[in-house]
């Protein structure tokens, strides 16, 4: 994105064209919104005084091809605002520093307009500068950013998964609805939630809490941004993939005398102490039987255990 790094205003003094070096404007050379969100242009300016502005500095955001008897956003509550710019354009920054930062929220087909800003300030007199050589072009498109899908990593059949969907952009105007429009298998707990930022605007998330299971596999999950004040819709889908559950390995540990002889791949719980074996499983393979056999034979105390292995 393009910025002016310099603007000056000319104006005619005893009939020469003079270009007073105080009077700079640094904002981007053209600003595209789309229909629904918000924009935030960003926008610093300069002016011929000293010091910090005066208390009654005021701002003003003009559009191009209108005079200067309606604004569509100003911090001066008596200047007489567009109707359809009310409530959506807004003076965020702050003029007496010299911040003339506009923001734009539920963006829409009238706000593709060229703008221009007004700086007034009182000391003693009343001094008025419109930066009328310089224009913030702003271009408004459809709607084009979708949602964005949060999955987990692994979705394990018989384990409870958490999906995320957040709309798109990051706005100070209308929430917008979200809605999800799984397969008719899906049994699932909804919840919404929003996040402040710290630039003022909002992030909006819903998500969606289920027990996997194999038949959720390859199924679709769409989720749906819709934007009342405009009346548009965003969606996007994701397909599930789910992963059997695993059956547990398990390792048998032999230890004598403090060292560990051996480990071998087992089905059961296995438990030997002094020649005493106690088992919850039945199901023991040729190996453990063998290696049972022999530890039985030796005159050292034998501790054996099946552990899970977590790998």
């Amino acid at each position: 994105m393009g910025f002016v790094r310099l603007l000056v205003i000319f104006f005619l003094w005893k009939g020469v064209l003079v270009a007073p070096k105080d009077y700079t404007l640094t904002a981007p050379w053209n600003v595209t919104a789309q229909e629904g969100l918000c924009v935030l242009i960003p926008c610093q300016f300069t002016y011929e005084h000293t010091g910090e502005a005066a208390v009654t500095s005021r701002g003003y955001w003009f559009v191009q091809q209108y005079r200067e008897n309606k604004a569509v956003a100003s911090n001066d509550e008596r200047k007489d605002i567009f109707e359809e710019a009310r409530g959506r354009f807004k003076l965020v920054g702050d003029v007496r520093r010299r911040d003339c930062s506009l923001s734009i929220s539920d963006v829409r087909r009238w706000d593709g307009r060229n703008y221009y800003f007004k700086y007034e300030h009182n000391d003693y007199t009343t001094t008025e500068y419109s930066y009328i050589h310089y224009i913030v072009p702003v271009t408004v498109v459809v709607l084009q950013d979708t949602p964005e899908i949060s999955l987990p990593d692994q979705v394990i059949e018989g384990e409870i998964v958490t999906v995320e969907c957040t709309a798109p952009g990051r706005c100070s105007g209308t929430a917008p609805e979200i809605t999800w429009s799984p397969d008719p298998e899906f049994k699932y707990n909804q919840s919404s939630y929003n996040t402040y930022n710290l630039d003022g605007t909002r992030t909006y998330t819903s998500t969606i809490t289920f027990r996997a299971a194999m038949e959720h596999n390859n199924k679709r999950l769409s989720c749906t941004a819709y934007f009342p004040a405009v009346k548009k819709y965003t969606t996007s889908s994701v397909s599930l993939t789910v992963e059997h559950m695993k059956s547990p390995n398990w390792l048998l540990l032999v230890i004598i005398g403090g060292v560990v002889l051996a480990g071998l791949s087992l089905l059961a719980w296995l438990m030997i102490s002094k020649g005493r074996r106690s088992m919850n499983e039945t199901s023991i393979d040729t190996t453990v039987h063998s290696t049972y056999q022999e530890l039985q034979g030796r005159q050292q105390d034998i501790y054996c255990e099946l552990m899970r292995d977590r790998n």
